[in-house]
């Protein structure tokens, strides 16, 4: 697995745009899909200097989700049923998982990869036709690692009145470690605020942490408690 290559859905809002910065400055290799790059227009940039690639798009949109999960760690499968085998698994889930693809094909073997208290939910996940559907699960790869998954499933109708299911599961576990990275430094934040008896004010279409001219632009003490606008 690739755990460099990341793929930031929404990276140009405050959370995501500082958690996009970060995962940057580790040496990750990040592409963030946005609904719109007009609205941070400045963000955007900073980060494309930055070396993350910026793309536009809705991920129900095939064209975009194909253009940003290139070269990502991402699984495309087909299935007719909500608790049958594959039709057909991408070859990825061997690099990515180290089960071989054809084992998916057998009857009852994806659901033993996923974490018993996520399956409940993954099941359902699969079920409502006519929307994409979305989730974030863990799997358990054939070392035993824990590996978390954002998926997308398309339920379509085929000629004939069959249902196929349409599935695209990114490789979201570096993400994840990122975010909990990142909550844990807020939490410290938090307490040396409280601590001091000063709060923060985080501006509206403000990027803290080294965006802008300077942290005076972006993160204001004010005396007395703490407020963050959103």
């Amino acid at each position: 697995m690739n755990a460099n290559r990341i793929l930031v859905l929404g990276g140009l809002g405050f959370i995501g745009a500082n958690l996009s910065r970060r995962l940057s400055e580790d040496g990750r290799q990040v592409t963030v899909l946005t609904r719109s790059v007009s609205r941070h227009r400045q963000v955007a940039s900073v980060l494309s200097a930055m070396g993350v690639r910026v793309l536009e798009g809705e991920l129900a949109d095939a064209s975009a989700t194909a253009a940003a999960v290139e070269g990502q760690d991402a699984i495309t499968w087909v299935s007719e049923s909500a608790v049958g085998p594959n039709l057909y698994m991408s070859p990825q889930v061997e690099r990515i998982l180290g089960y071989p693809a054809e084992r998916w094909q057998e009857a009852g073997f994806w659901q033993t990869t996923v974490h018993p208290d996520d399956l409940a939910r993954v099941i359902a996940n699969t079920v409502v036709p006519g929307r994409v559907n979305e989730i974030e699960y863990r799997a358990i790869a054939a070392d035993g690692r824990i590996v978390w998954f954002r998926e997308r499933v398309t339920i379509r109708q085929e000629p004939g009145g069959n249902e196929r299911r349409y599935g695209l599961a990114l490789d979201v576990t570096a993400l994840k470690e990122a975010e909990a990275g990142l909550r844990e430094s807020e939490r410290r934040l938090a307490e040396i605020v409280e601590g001091t008896g000063a709060g923060v004010l985080f501006e509206p279409g403000k990027v803290a942490s080294g965006f802008g001219d300077g942290p005076s632009r972006d993160c204001h003490l004010y005396g007395g408690r703490h407020d963050r606008v959103t």
